[in-house]
Protein backbone atom coordinates (compact mmCIF):
# COMPACT_ATOMS: atom_id res chain seq x y z
CA UNK A 1 0.00 0.00 0.00
CA UNK A 2 2.92 2.37 0.63
CA UNK A 3 3.57 2.81 -3.09
CA UNK A 4 -0.06 2.92 -4.22
CA UNK A 5 -2.00 4.86 -1.54
CA UNK A 6 0.20 6.52 1.06
CA UNK A 7 -2.72 7.97 3.01
CA UNK A 8 -4.37 4.57 3.41
CA UNK A 9 -0.96 3.12 4.26
CA UNK A 10 -0.37 5.78 6.93
CA UNK A 11 -3.77 5.20 8.49
CA UNK A 12 -3.12 1.46 8.56
CA UNK A 13 0.31 1.93 10.14
CA UNK A 14 -1.15 4.24 12.79
CA UNK A 15 -3.85 1.68 13.57
CA UNK A 16 -1.27 -1.11 13.87
CA UNK A 17 0.89 0.99 16.18
CA UNK A 18 -2.06 1.91 18.41
CA UNK A 19 -3.04 -1.74 18.60
CA UNK A 20 0.59 -2.55 19.44
CA UNK A 21 0.80 -5.00 16.56
CA UNK A 22 4.43 -4.13 15.99
CA UNK A 23 5.17 -7.31 14.05
CA UNK A 24 2.90 -6.05 11.24
CA UNK A 25 4.27 -2.49 11.07
CA UNK A 26 6.15 -1.49 7.91
CA UNK A 27 9.13 -0.35 10.00
CA UNK A 28 11.45 0.82 7.22
CA UNK A 29 8.85 2.98 5.52
CA UNK A 30 7.50 4.33 8.82
CA UNK A 31 11.03 5.38 9.74
CA UNK A 32 11.49 7.01 6.31
CA UNK A 33 8.26 8.96 6.67
CA UNK A 34 9.24 10.18 10.13
CA UNK A 35 12.57 11.41 8.77
CA UNK A 36 10.77 13.09 5.86
CA UNK A 37 8.55 14.93 8.31
CA UNK A 38 11.62 16.36 10.04
CA UNK A 39 13.09 17.44 6.71
CA UNK A 40 9.82 19.12 5.75
CA UNK A 41 9.79 21.16 8.98
CA UNK A 42 13.38 22.23 8.41
CA UNK A 43 12.60 23.16 4.78
CA UNK A 44 9.59 25.22 5.89
CA UNK A 45 11.74 27.07 8.41
CA UNK A 46 14.46 27.68 5.82
CA UNK A 47 11.91 29.12 3.38
CA UNK A 48 10.30 31.33 6.03
CA UNK A 49 13.69 32.67 7.16
CA UNK A 50 14.71 33.45 3.57
CA UNK A 51 11.42 35.28 2.94
CA UNK A 52 11.65 37.18 6.23
CA UNK A 53 15.22 38.31 5.50
CA UNK A 54 14.24 39.41 2.01
CA UNK A 55 11.30 41.41 3.34
CA UNK A 56 13.41 42.96 6.10
CA UNK A 57 15.96 44.01 3.48
CA UNK A 58 13.36 45.55 1.18
CA UNK A 59 11.85 47.48 4.09
CA UNK A 60 15.23 48.61 5.44
CA UNK A 61 16.94 49.53 2.15
CA UNK A 62 14.11 51.04 0.14
CA UNK A 63 13.57 54.79 0.41
CA UNK A 64 9.85 54.11 -0.09
CA UNK A 65 8.99 50.68 1.41
CA UNK A 66 5.59 49.24 0.60
CA UNK A 67 3.16 48.78 3.46
CA UNK A 68 2.44 45.29 2.12
CA UNK A 69 6.07 44.32 2.79
CA UNK A 70 5.63 45.20 6.46
CA UNK A 71 2.43 43.16 6.65
CA UNK A 72 4.08 40.19 4.93
CA UNK A 73 7.06 40.53 7.26
CA UNK A 74 4.81 40.24 10.31
CA UNK A 75 3.30 37.13 8.73
CA UNK A 76 6.72 35.54 8.15
CA UNK A 77 7.76 36.23 11.73
CA UNK A 78 4.55 34.58 12.90
CA UNK A 79 5.20 31.60 10.62
CA UNK A 80 8.71 31.18 12.01
CA UNK A 81 7.45 31.42 15.59
CA UNK A 82 4.79 28.80 14.85
CA UNK A 83 7.34 26.42 13.32
CA UNK A 84 9.60 26.88 16.35
CA UNK A 85 6.69 26.36 18.72
CA UNK A 86 5.88 23.06 17.01
CA UNK A 87 9.54 22.02 16.61
CA UNK A 88 11.59 23.80 19.32
CA UNK A 89 14.74 21.84 18.44
CA UNK A 90 14.98 23.87 15.22
CA UNK A 91 15.68 27.07 17.20
CA UNK A 92 19.30 25.95 17.51
CA UNK A 93 19.58 26.08 13.70
CA UNK A 94 18.38 29.66 13.26
CA UNK A 95 21.83 31.24 13.35
CA UNK A 96 23.19 28.99 10.64
CA UNK A 97 20.00 29.41 8.59
CA UNK A 98 20.40 33.18 8.66
CA UNK A 99 23.89 32.78 7.23
CA UNK A 100 22.87 30.14 4.71
CA UNK A 101 19.79 31.95 3.44
CA UNK A 102 21.15 35.50 3.46
CA UNK A 103 22.69 35.36 -0.02
CA UNK A 104 19.44 34.26 -1.66
CA UNK A 105 17.32 36.64 0.44
CA UNK A 106 19.63 39.51 -0.48
CA UNK A 107 19.49 38.63 -4.18
CA UNK A 108 15.67 38.45 -4.12
CA UNK A 109 15.39 41.80 -2.33
CA UNK A 110 17.87 43.53 -4.65
CA UNK A 111 16.04 42.18 -7.71
CA UNK A 112 12.68 43.48 -6.54
CA UNK A 113 14.09 46.84 -5.55
CA UNK A 114 15.83 47.09 -8.93
CA UNK A 115 12.49 46.60 -10.67
CA UNK A 116 11.33 49.68 -8.77
CA UNK A 117 14.37 51.59 -10.05
CA UNK A 118 16.18 51.41 -6.72
CA UNK A 119 19.84 50.43 -6.41
CA UNK A 120 20.40 49.77 -2.71
CA UNK A 121 23.80 49.10 -1.20
CA UNK A 122 22.92 45.90 0.69
CA UNK A 123 25.75 44.32 2.71
CA UNK A 124 27.19 41.01 1.59
CA UNK A 125 27.08 39.66 5.16
CA UNK A 126 23.74 39.36 6.92
CA UNK A 127 23.23 42.50 9.05
CA UNK A 128 20.43 40.99 11.13
CA UNK A 129 20.71 39.24 14.49
CA UNK A 130 18.36 36.30 15.01
CA UNK A 131 16.63 37.56 18.16
CA UNK A 132 16.00 41.09 16.94
CA UNK A 133 14.93 39.86 13.49
CA UNK A 134 12.16 37.81 15.06
CA UNK A 135 10.90 40.59 17.32
CA UNK A 136 11.91 43.98 15.89
CA UNK A 137 8.61 45.00 14.32
CA UNK A 138 8.73 48.55 15.68
CA UNK A 139 11.54 49.52 13.27
CA UNK A 140 10.02 47.89 10.18
CA UNK A 141 7.86 50.79 9.11
CA UNK A 142 10.62 53.40 9.50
Amino acid sequence: MYDTDIVAWAQEQARLLRERRFDLVDVDNVAEEIETLGRAERKALRSAVREMLSLMTKVAYSPDPRASWVVLLVGQRTEIKNILRDSPCLRAELGSLFGAEWSDAREIAIAELAVRGEQPDVPVRCPYAVDSALTDSENDAQ
